[in-house]
């Protein structure tokens, strides 16, 4: 028997040697069996940073099995992809607009910082992560980031079109595609040099702090005299009308932040959106006191269930546990004037909080002196909950109850970060599995995946009479969450590394680079087409925009079968 055992780990000894200049993808297609389990179990190529190792459970535990593995983690990347929307829309947002609340910020300040990154948190920590991870699953992220983009600029811009054809605004327009062109040509100039340096990642994030400023400069001037001045042949009226527009406050009396969406300007082109179904739910945090603890915290919406689908009862069924888990860890609040105050629930939520960021982020081993981080955690969440039965009253909302949201923010970006990751993970997987390139997973699975949410809330806004305000998002978050995503993303992986990134031999060029002139290309003909109509987006530009991307889809697959073979 123990010449069995020695044989066995000489050989996952020898296998794990051999192995130690070779990527994932070529370990898993050297080896089979208990021995590919072995040695992908012990490569550091195969290593996943992330709570759960996908390649350890495809590879060992469901035996590397296609057809077991794959339905497997398709399902998984489904559930992942919908919980990382959820987190962002239903805790991130809410909290994020309170912050602004709180620092009163103009309209236009808050829709193109805070709002812009609670908005594209999910294609930003998704890109962040691939990223991290290192140069291998740069493709990925640049995949993911040029596929999105596609997808919302042709799909999403078409299907609100097609709800209802619009007049574009001129200013906001003209701006948005210029700063998304020149977004996407400096992105695939780093692509075609195969690396990235400090100055690279820094002019990226620098063009985004332009655009702030633009942005701001641009409502001082329209929002002052001078504006009437330098256009005497505009009416009175126009300009009144055009000042009431970007005056009106961030929320409106009675604009409940929970309905369908929850718009910031249409003149600055973003959306902090929330779905319905996702708000239900956490519509009772914010109840009164008065409203039973169990009935706070149900991941059901008790009142609308009678009325739900038979399909619609089984999602919320499914999703509760999850749920519950997130509205036991992460507080929601909600900015509007007429805030209620549960303290017995915020007390509970405070206390898990800590806990709940140490064990995500999986700093439990890491001593502080002679405590372990846990007892640290716990003993913080215990004084924060003690701080607000002390000094918080019970009856009504503090005068700071909005700062209390910084506390959710902070979990929310964890949960949402930690998720992303996750798929990131999966992805890379599944990739290996079914043998295609990671370039084509960013391209079409990321950028369908971090895509759907956008898709849900600008057609909703377009519904509710807003299509401007839809389509200008289309154009202005995702130049926005290229900019953050890879420009921010190298940045800190080159400031904490100390050197440039090069990534020339382990990205897939050819697909990136084809995604990158075709995404050029509609923008080019979008801006040229609407400029011809006088900035209207009528049901042709539409359908040509469905016909692009089909044609992009069949172009790309095309060419990973042709890469394949």
């Amino acid at each position: 028997m123990s010449w069995f055992v020695g044989q066995a780990t000489a050989l996952a000894t020898n296998g794990t040697l051999s192995a130690m200049n070779m990527t994932c993808s070529e370990i898993i297609a050297e080896w089979d069996g208990q021995e590919r389990c072995d040695i992908v179990s012990s490569a550091e190529a195969c290593e996943q940073e992330g709570l759960i190792n996908f390649n350890e459970l495809a590879y060992c535990t469901l035996g590397g099995q296609n057809a077991l593995a794959i339905p497997a983690l398709i399902l998984w990347v489904i559930i992942l992809f919908y919980f990382l929307g959820l987190t962002a829309d239903a805790f991130l947002c809410p909290n994020m607009l309170s912050i602004s609340v709180c620092l009163h910020m103009p309209e236009h300040i808050a829709g193109v910082t805070f709002l812009a990154f609670a908005n594209g948190a999910p294609d930003l920590f998704s890109v962040f992560s691939a990223i991290s991870d290192g140069p291998e699953t740069a493709s990925m992220a640049f995949g993911a980031a040029f596929g999105a983009s596609l997808v919302v600029c042709t799909v999403v811009v078409a299907t609100i079109i097609f709800v209802q054809p619009f007049q574009f605004k001129r200013r906001p327009f003209v701006r948005d595609v210029v700063l998304f062109i020149v977004a996407v040509g400096c992105t695939l100039g780093i692509l075609t040099d195969g690396k990235v340096t400090l100055v690279e990642a820094s002019g990226l994030v620098a063009l985004y702090g332009i655009y702030v400023i633009v942005v701001t400069v641009s409502h001082m001037v329209y929002k002052s005299d001078y504006f009437q001045r330098v256009d005497p042949l505009r009416p009175k009226a126009a300009i009144d009308a055009l000042k009431a527009g970007e005056d009106r406050p961030l929320i409106r009396k009675n604009e409940a932040f929970m309905a369908t969406s929850m718009h910031i300007s249409s003149d600055f082109g973003f959306i902090a959106s929330a779905h319905d179904d996702a708000m239900a739910s956490t519509r009772a945090l914010q109840e009164p006191q008065t409203t039973p603890f169990l009935k706070a915290l149900s991941p059901i919406d008790a009142d609308g269930w009678s009325e739900s689908s038979r399909v619609w009862k089984v999602v919320q069924v499914c999703r509760a546990p999850m749920l519950m888990v997130l509205m036991l860890t992460t507080p929601v609040i909600i900015a509007k004037e007429e805030a209620t105050w549960c303290r017995s629930l915020y007390m509970l939520q405070l206390l898990i909080a800590p806990i709940t960021v140490m064990f995500l982020t999986m700093t439990g081993g890491n001593p502080i002196g002679s405590f372990p981080n846990w007892s640290v955690a716990l003993l913080v969440g215990a004084a924060m909950a003690l701080s607000v039965i002390v000094l918080l009253p019970s009856d009504r909302p503090p005068v700071l109850y909005r700062w209390l949201s910084l506390t959710g923010f902070i979990v929310a970006v964890v949960w949402v970060y930690i998720i992303a990751d996750m798929a990131v993970d999966l992805l890379s997987t599944l990739g290996t599995l079914c043998g295609v390139s990671e370039a084509l997973i960013g391209l079409l699975v990321m950028g369908l995946g971090n895509s759907v949410g956008d898709l849900a809330a600008n057609v909703a806004v377009a519904r509710n009479g807003f299509p401007t305000m839809a389509a200008s998002a289309c154009f202005g978050a995702p130049a926005l969450n290229m900019l953050l995503g890879i420009g921010g993303s190298y940045l800190y992986v080159i400031v904490k590394s100390g050197d440039s990134v090069i990534f020339q031999d382990a990205v897939d060029r050819v697909q990136l680079q084809m995604s990158a002139f075709f995404l050029l290309g509609v923008l080019g003909f979008t801006s040229i087409y609407i400029l011809c109509r006088n900035f209207y987006a009528d049901r042709i530009l539409g359908t040509v925009l469905v016909v692009a991307y089909a044609v992009f889809l069949a172009t790309t697959i095309a060419v990973e079968v042709d890469q394949m073979l």
